[in-house]
């Protein structure tokens, strides 16, 4: 199903079925916890995973009208670039919040690892995403309120590439978003995600 018609089902079935809450909030969430990475492997502590997508989804619920988890090989560049550009252009959507749950690499490649559609895993920086973004969308994320960015280095990559990092992409795409990131390694509890 095309991005921007998930985007309108969810609108329309909220409309029939319950009022808005949250005043048109849409919250996308990709987490990705399947790490088939070289030196990742390690880091596939299941019960962890579990709480913290529990977690995750449970906060969707409740700060939010509208909500899309993409966990594992849904999580792509291509799928989040697309349903973030879906909800931007969605009347009945006035707000827009994203969380990304994976790894981050500041290495020789740099930026946030995620499920390819082709080749299994890559090395997503922000210039892919501007890339994937001006293909898909000639306007910025105006309606972007909140980014949380829950990988290692993710700040760290936007000191030393700046608007070629992730961080330096939704901070380029929308000025005004609250963007959260990280420095350094980052580990994972249920509790530290959302706080």
């Amino acid at each position: 199903l095309p991005a921007s018609q998930l985007v309108q089902r969810l609108v329309w079935n909220r409309a029939q079925y319950a009022p808005q809450t949250h005043q048109g909030t849409f919250t996308l969430i990709a987490f990705v916890c399947d790490y088939d990475y070289p030196h990742l492997k390690a880091l596939s502590d299941q019960p962890t995973w579990l709480k913290t997508f529990d977690l995750l989804q449970n906060w969707a619920l409740e700060t939010s009208d509208y909500h899309i988890i993409l966990v594992n090989s849904k999580a792509t560049a291509h799928n989040i670039i697309q349903l973030l550009a879906a909800a931007q252009a969605q009347p009945a959507i006035h707000r827009i919040h994203f969380v990304l749950v994976t790894h981050g690499q500041l290495e020789d490649k740099h930026g946030v690892v995620l499920h390819d559609r082709q080749a299994g895993w890559e090395v997503v920086s922000g210039a892919g995403l501007f890339q994937l973004w001006s293909k898909t969308s000639p306007c910025p994320l105006q309606k972007l309120q909140v980014v949380m960015i829950h990988a290692c280095h993710s700040l760290d990559e936007y000191t030393q590439f700046k608007e070629r990092s992730v961080i330096g992409f939704f901070k380029n795409q929308a000025p005004h978003a609250m963007v959260i990131g990280y420095r350094g390694n980052v580990y994972l509890n249920a509790h530290f995600v959302l706080q």
